[in-house]
């Protein structure tokens, strides 16, 4: 992705900064039915073709959940178990290979949320109430990426 600098007159673009993280890219959980679910975290070191290797694990069979990272923290944001709609937000220290650990809550459950960040501060937006449920979030949450704790609201998407 390109961004634009700070100047918004310019006609040149600049490559997004990095914030910390280096060269390793994380995810966790994933499966297309009930009986594939997986706990595991696994990473890539980007800057080198080759296989995942195995990071970790999460405390759950976990899908659908939204992922952000910023400050050496990944974060796997809600999501589902096989038939339950989760409001929990983990972590894992992206530098050192382990399970994840409990970060916090949402404001609420949310099934395929998307987050992003800006290093500093994580979004979660959106999703839906339950696992299987058409009925969609328009909420958005915050949190401080360095500081453990549930999240706030931050306010609504337009529909």
């Amino acid at each position: 992705m390109l961004i634009s600098g700070t100047n918004l007159l310019q006609t040149s673009f600049e490559y997004p900064k990095d914030w910390g993280q280096g060269s390793r890219g994380c995810w966790s959980g994933g499966g297309s039915s009930n009986t594939t679910n997986t706990n595991n975290t696994h990473f890539v070191t980007i800057s080198t073709p080759g296989n995942s290797t195995l990071f970790g694990s999460v405390t759950t069979n976990l899908k659908k959940a939204g992922g952000a990272s910023g400050q050496g923290r990944g974060l796997i944001c809600g999501g589902s178990t096989n038939t339950t709609a989760l409001n929990t937000i983990l972590y894992v220290t992206i530098a050192t290979p382990a399970a994840a650990a409990s970060f916090g809550n949402m404001t609420a459950v949310r099934v395929m949320p998307q987050a992003t960040s800006n290093g500093t501060r994580a979004i979660i937006i959106g999703g839906s109430l339950a696992y299987n449920a058409s009925n969609t979030l328009t909420s958005i949450d915050y949190i401080a990426i360095a500081t453990l704790g549930n999240a706030s609201s931050f306010g609504f998407t337009i529909t």
